[in-house]
């Protein structure tokens, strides 16, 4: 039987994941308060493994530029990590929002007295955020992340403006701080996706000043760090913003070092040598960093944090054998595949690091639920669903990308449907996307990140009538769960709607869960209140010395 992935819904420490069981399995939580051994100032230096291709709202594309933004730049809405290790949207700019009866129409009240850092030096405005999501909107040239913004009236699916002449339609500055916006379609959760730092606020009358180029090497932000260099290919350097406008938030840090190390041995050597506070690792490096002589004195921690990532097995349901045409035949070789399908094995060829699927929503996202597929590894139902198709014995194609983890992932699917009497072939397609568009194998691999913390934010892409995740999948009944979802206020009322969609899908049988990701960090315990959400951020502002780590 499945494991629950309960077990380890946080922040879960690997001396406790090696003794089993779901010991020190709890969430994180928020991260503590700096504590009487707290030591002022200091520099915390956090390693790229590239170097960004843009590290603000307008350039950002990959996790090493949304990390430098994350402390140089606010929204409207800030991640806040709950007890249960979900993210959630609160207010940071705006103080307050509503919310209309239709989803459709958000109303936002911003804070007074938030300043942009120097040189820029003033209050920022409803007209700045309007600006703001005009510029990263632009018809001509989009942000490469503007899709998230893409529920606003004027915008399409890509989040492009479709009209240059009318612009950003749907939002409207009301007053000095009030800021009206105004949905495509019904979207409750809308607040949720503002905490990414691609909807954050920028100086755009600045930016006209020194030009996109400049800005872009240099931008200036609200955020309690401020760039102060940024040389290609060498690092990053932040410093703390003195004239900072939320005094609950000064941070404790003087400095953020970021310099970039590509090759993974040499980020490993450099940390080992006390030169780094943080590295994350792949699986494979697991029993080397936990069995340190450093983790068992304190000095390190070697955690793995939920990632808003999932991976599935699809299933395309136009295949003549699986899919839905094939009717009740399809369907049971459907689920005996899923009922074949050892999701704790999978977790365990990867060293424990990602937990064993149970769903399509992973934990950190508000709503989730555990153990929504029906289909529990069941070897003897899978063979006797096979045996009353009349065809005992399948054979399929599996396509996926080349890489050592999928190699490790498709051997062992394939010892474990080898014992029901499914031989799967491997197909790895030259420039295979994730997820797959272009083979036709019935079976392929599925790996899907979302872009903020949404139960939305996984089943409408993959699983909606009009999604494009390769698997075709057609439900009036799920479109109209996933309707429904978006267009209801109430929290509670919300997710019951996104889990009985999610539930259907994986009654269906139109994609298998394998595992729920987990990235795997490393870090000194020299520096207090290292947290990673669910999106990958660490809030360096919070970050402080402390006197029992060593370096």
């Amino acid at each position: 039987m499945r494991r629950s992935s309960r077990c380890a819904l946080g922040m879960t420490v690997l001396a406790l994941l090696f003794a089993g069981g779901c010991g020190g399995g709890q969430p994180a939580g928020p991260a503590p308060q700096p504590s009487a051994d707290a030591l002022p100032g200091g520099t915390y230096t956090y390693p790229l493994s590239r170097n960004p291709e843009g590290i603000e709202p307008k350039t950002i594309r990959e996790r090493e530029g949304m990390q430098v933004a994350h402390q140089v730049f606010q929204g409207l809405a800030a991640y806040e990590l709950q007890p249960d290790g979900a993210l959630l949207a609160r207010p940071a700019l705006a103080e307050s929002w509503t919310v209309d009866a239709s989803a459709t129409v958000f109303t936002f009240h911003l804070r007074r007295g938030v300043r942009f850092q120097p040189p820029v030096a003033r209050e920022v405005t409803a007209a700045d955020v309007a600006r703001s999501w005009d510029r990263i909107t632009d018809a001509r040239r989009p942000a490469p992340l503007a899709r998230i913004l893409a529920p606003i009236r004027g915008l399409d699916e890509r989040g492009k403006q479709t009209d240059e002449q009318a612009g950003l339609a749907g939002v409207a500055v009301l007053d000095r701080y009030t800021l009206r916006v105004t949905l495509r379609y019904p979207f409750a959760e809308f607040p949720q996706t503002l905490g990414h730092p691609v909807a954050a606020v920028t100086p755009v009358d600045y930016i006209a000043h020194v030009g996109e180029a400049a800005y872009a090497r240099a931008p200036v932000g609200t955020g309690p760090y401020r760039v102060q260099s940024w040389r290609k290919g060498e690092g990053i350097q932040l410093v703390a913003v003195s004239e900072y406008w939320n005094k609950s938030e000064r941070p404790q840090l003087d400095r953020i070092s970021m310099p970039v190390i590509a090759d993974t041995a040499d980020r490993w050597r450099r940390f080992a040598a006390g030169e780094l506070d943080i590295i994350r690792v792949s699986p494979g490096w697991r029993r080397d960093a936990a069995t340190r002589r450093h983790v068992g004195r304190g000095e390190w921690l070697v955690q793995a944090w939920p990632r808003l990532s999932v991976r599935l097995i699809g299933i395309r349901m136009t295949d003549g054998e699986l899919g839905g045409a094939s009717g009740e035949a399809g369907l049971a070789r459907r689920r005996a595949l899923a009922l074949a399908t050892d999701a704790d094995a999978v977790a365990a060829a990867l060293h424990d690091v990602p937990l064993a699927g149970t769903g399509v929503v992973p934990p950190g996202v508000p709503g989730f639920r555990d153990a929504q597929t029906p289909y529990d590894y069941d070897p003897p139902a899978a063979i006797r669903l096979l045996e009353e198709t009349g065809h005992p014995k399948l054979q399929v194609s599996f396509a996926d990308e080349e890489s050592t983890e999928s190699s490790v992932i498709a051997a062992t699917l394939a010892r474990s449907w080898r014992e029901v009497g499914i031989v799967a072939r491997r197909k790895q397609p030259a420039g295979l996307p994730s997820p797959p568009a272009t083979d036709d194998s019935p079976l392929f691999a599925l790996s899907w990140t979302a872009d903020y913390p949404s139960m939305d934010a996984f089943l409408s892409p993959l699983f909606h009538s009009g999604g494009h995740s390769g698997t075709q999948y057609h439900s009036e009944t799920v479109d109209g769960l996933l309707y429904q979802a978006r267009a209801t206020l109430d929290d509670v009322q919300r997710q019951n709607f996104y889990a009985q969609a999610e539930k259907t899908i994986l009654a269906d049988a139109a994609c298998i869960p394998l595992c729920f990701e987990r990235d795997l960090w490393v870090n000194s315990t020299r520096i207090a209140s290292q947290v990673v959400d669910p999106l990958g951020f660490i809030d360096m502002w919070k970050l402080y010395r402390q006197r029992r780590g060593k370096r």
